[in-house]
């Protein structure tokens, strides 16, 4: 404790003397202790100190004098590291374009949905979008399927990259060039791949990965056509089945070969059966010993209903895991003369029941022929079978799992020909085959193909140089379209599952949502949006029902509908 005596004298002598106050000030001014200001800063006063003990500095200079603490410096450092947040969130130049895009690409969809108006908040707007089309969006937990498109850069191929990436699915775009020409077209929400449909190895690349194809891509002049239309899609089917097997190995190669006749092995399970009309002659023979290749050969009486068969031994076959045979031969016969290709199962020795199908007839031309399990008729006694196998509750689908035997029919259709006389008149037939494939059941379509309604079946099966020769035949089927028939053929006979939508043209107008047409006939067609049409081939992806088919697609306003996925589900109750 301070005896008053010596604070008073302090105190008296500090106010006092002027000089003691001045010889302060220049000892503060050399740095001394008495009054530093770093001192008056670092310490805090005891209680009763400032007003007994006042600064001799001027408060002004001590204050310019003083450094910021600490803790201010700290705050100061927090209000522009706020200010900078706030700065990168309301303008980054990255995040501006994309919340724009979106908020078009909502617009755009809601077009021409009146009868529904779209909801406000955007978390909402997939679940009525799905509710509206039908889509079939991943479930939460499964693998994202990533779906690749040739053609992306096109009309249609635009819409359908928008609409894949607006239901969630991994995109990849094969593209000639990367230049910003043509990545603004597609914006950033894809990947790209550097390819042409001619460079099997560019395919491979974009394939990879891959889980299905959509192929819009379409020649733009007619020198172009062979190379995009036939050449593209066999090299992207080749490329498809390279990289998977190359994955996964050979268990899930498309193709597993189940005859190769040149093996002496295989062809002795075939043999000629007995004739079923007087008359018939047939053998089964190797014709050309350099080829190996062995022919069905014979005669058939020109009267209808003459028949010669080839078939294999009992053989009881579970092919359950695959979804039809590929067949390559050589026919040969007048215009009366059928080929057809028998499945025989329990039925047809519990009711003489057999499943058949009717083999293309291409002269002196080697043709590989796709025939899918649920293409197969049930006939009995060369009529269709329209009764129940297998009791109550049966079905008259061909069961592949119960395949007991193969064989191979030549049937003498209709009546004599005119002017040929049926006593001296056996007309000869050939069929030399190659060999039988099985390709493994898919539930869902690995290829989906934009193509035109002018394609038949027989388009394919003919040459460009017969269709030439016939002009009423080739006006009806354009160049692009000739060698768009062969690469399908072509697709489908490299094992894949596949759908085909059909289409006449396009409208003009690019509004989407009008109630649509789908039918397995191409009667009465009309036109179509390349928004519709581009959600029709989405939908075609991941629904089982059109899985190895060939569907015709138009707006038909008075009696479509606006819920493709019924529409497509409805299709399995129509005749093959």
């Amino acid at each position: 404790m301070v005896p008053p005596s010596s604070s008073s004298s302090s105190s008296s002598s500090t106010s006092s003397s002027p000089a003691a106050g001045v010889t302060q000030e220049k000892s503060n001014r050399r740095g001394g202790s008495p009054a530093s200001p770093s001192t008056k800063n670092s310490e805090a006063p005891a209680p009763g100190e400032e007003e007994s003990n006042p600064p001799a500095v001027d408060v002004g200079i001590a204050k310019a004098l003083a450094k910021p603490s600490e803790s201010r410096a700290a705050e100061l450092r927090q209000a522009k590291e706020a200010e900078r947040t706030k700065n990168k969130k309301f303008l980054n130049p990255i995040e501006i374009p994309i919340k724009a895009g979106r908020a078009a690409r909502r617009a755009l969809e809601s077009l021409g949905q009146v009868e529904e108006p779209a909801p406000k908040n955007p978390e909402d707007y997939r679940l009525y979008f799905d509710k509206k089309f039908m889509y079939a969006i991943p479930a939460p937990g499964e693998k994202t399927p990533t779906v690749l498109v040739v053609g992306a850069t096109g009309d249609i191929g635009r819409q359908v990259v928008r609409k894949l990436i607006l239901k969630g699915y991994r995109v990849q775009v094969l593209v000639r060039n990367l230049y910003s020409t043509t990545l603004n077209l597609l914006g950033t929400g894809v990947s790209y791949v550097k390819g042409d449909l001619s460079d099997l190895s560019s395919l491979r690349t974009a394939c990879d990965g891959a889980d299905k194809v959509v192929y819009v891509a379409q020649a733009r002049e007619d020198g172009d056509a062979r190379t995009v239309e036939y050449l593209g899609l066999r090299n992207l089917a080749q490329a498809f089945q390279d990289t998977r097997v190359s994955d996964a190995g050979k268990r899930v190669a498309t193709k597993r070969t189940l005859f190769k006749f040149r093996k002496p092995a295989d062809r002795g399970v075939w043999a000629v059966a007995t004739p079923s009309a007087e008359g018939a002659e047939g053998a089964w023979t190797v014709q050309d010993e350099r080829s190996g290749r062995p022919a069905f050969v014979g005669s058939l009486p020109v009267g209808p209903g003459g028949s010669m068969v080839l078939e294999s031994k009992k053989l009881g076959l579970n092919l359950s895991k695959f979804g039809g045979l590929l067949m390559l031969f050589k026919a040969q016969g007048d215009a009366q003369t059928s080929f057809r290709f028998v499945i025989r199962t329990s039925a047809y020795a519990e009711q003489g029941v057999q499943y058949e199908i009717a083999l293309p007839l291409v002269r002196n031309r080697f043709t590989a022929f796709r025939m899918n399990f649920r293409d197969f008729v049930p006939m009995k006694d060369g009529m269709p079978y329209a009764g129940v196998l297998g009791g109550l509750g049966g079905v008259t689908a061909l069961d592949p799992g119960d395949v007991k035997q193969f064989a191979v029919m030549a049937v003498r259709e209709g009546g004599a020909a005119a002017g040929v006389d049926a006593a001296v008149a056996n007309p000869a037939f050939a069929l030399t085959m190659e060999g039988i494939k099985v390709f493994r059941a898919r539930e869902q379509a690995d290829v989906v193909l934009l193509s035109s309604s002018d394609i038949t079946p027989q388009t394919a099966l003919k040459s460009l140089s017969e269709m030439e020769r016939d002009p009423a035949s080739f006006e009806r089927v354009e160049r692009g379209n000739y060698y768009r028939a062969q690469g399908e053929l072509a697709m489908k006979n490299a094992g894949l599952a596949y759908c085909i939508v059909r289409i006449s043209d396009f409208t003009s107008s690019p509004t989407e949502g009008r109630p649509l047409s789908v039918s397995r006939s191409g009667n009465n067609m009309g036109l179509i949006s390349r928004p519709d049409a581009a959600t029709v081939l989405i939908n075609c992806l991941f629904n089982p029902t059109v899985c190895n088919t060939e569907i015709y697609a138009s707006e038909n306003p008075r009696y479509g509908d606006r819920d493709i996925q019924r529409l497509l589900n409805e299709l399995v109750e129509l005749p093959l």
